[in-house]
């Protein structure tokens, strides 16, 4: 979501040197887009990490947009109420340059991994997939798992394959097509290979549907009760979207969480409130508006 406002600020310092200070997962992927002059991976999951850094530089930080974590909770901030292009643009004081879409690239290495991974499993990489993410690393961001089956059902009476990606698999990942790639991706890059192979995206907010969005795909995002869609799709285009109706008086809870945890644990209202029914008619929709 900040790729176009890093790009804006590296056209906007000619002459500087710009270093990006990331997860090492990300080096990869930040690479390919050939703006950053270096990367310095940050070792994963430790963001406050010494880091190599020139001590003349001019540093800028873009970490903890989402909470402000105090002893017993967190707290959202106004940042993570906004798209990631205005809130970095802001930071990087650029003041609100149009959103430009910077293309996907292309990971030659991680597409031929891809292609190894598509002949040891013996499946045909020429079909015509619908990549499925509905587990997000937020569990409250995940959509309900008993729900899955009747979407997939009816994607494949639509033609097409369901392939699935992520990290967290699923006992609902079930169909008569089904692909099961969940795991099976070891980087970045080559899930993002992966989901570029899809007619059209179906995913929680999670990675998948912003790859989608710079790779041109269609794409159905289910928002559970986290944050509202127009802080995180705002920009894009090509795309449907399912979230929580406004009679749900807790949403968006800005991924806060429910206050009440019983209300949680027992009920899962922001999850179990988007039916199979209303994700199958947006899937229709999508592929009615955006034929591939």
């Amino acid at each position: 979501m900040g790729v176009s406002a890093f790009k804006k600020f590296k056209d906007s310092h000619p002459g500087k040197k710009i270093i990006l200070a990331t997860y090492e997962r990300n080096v990869e992927m930040m690479a390919g887009f050939g703006i950053f002059d270096e990367l310095i991976p940050i070792p994963n999951g430790q963001k406050y990490a010494p880091l190599p850094i020139p001590g003349d530089s001019k540093i800028i930080k873009l970490i903890d947009l989402e909470m402000d974590f105090k002893p017993m909770h967190g707290k959202p901030l106004e940042t993570n109420k906004m798209p990631r292009h205005e809130v970095f643009s802001e930071i990087l004081g650029l003041g609100q340059p149009k959103f430009e879409f910077m293309p996907m690239p292309d990971y030659p290495e991680a597409r031929r991994n891809v292609e190894e991974l598509f002949k040891k499993e013996r499946i045909d990489i020429n079909q015509r997939f619908v990549i499925f993410n509905l587990i997000a690393s937020n569990p409250a961001r995940s959509w309900w798992e008993p729900y899955y089956p009747a979407l997939i059902e009816a994607v494949e009476k639509a033609g097409f394959v369901p392939l699935m990606v992520g990290t967290k698999d699923s006992k609902f990942y079930k169909g008569k097509k089904v692909v099961n790639f969940v795991g099976k991706t070891k980087t970045i890059a080559e899930f993002i290979e992966v989901v570029k192979l899809g007619r059209y995206v179906i995913s929680t907010d999670s990675s998948a549907y912003h790859v989608a969005a710079f790779s041109g795909i269609p794409f159905l995002s289910i928002f559970t009760g986290g944050v509202k869609p127009e802080a995180r799709v705002s920009h894009y285009e090509k795309y449907e979207i399912l979230e929580p109706p406004k009679s749900l008086k807790c949403y968006p809870c800005w991924d806060e969480g429910c206050t009440d945890l019983s209300v949680r644990w027992k009920k899962d209202p922001c999850r179990l409130i988007i039916k199979p029914e209303e994700a199958i008619e947006k899937f229709k929709k999508l592929v009615e508006k955006y034929p591939r």
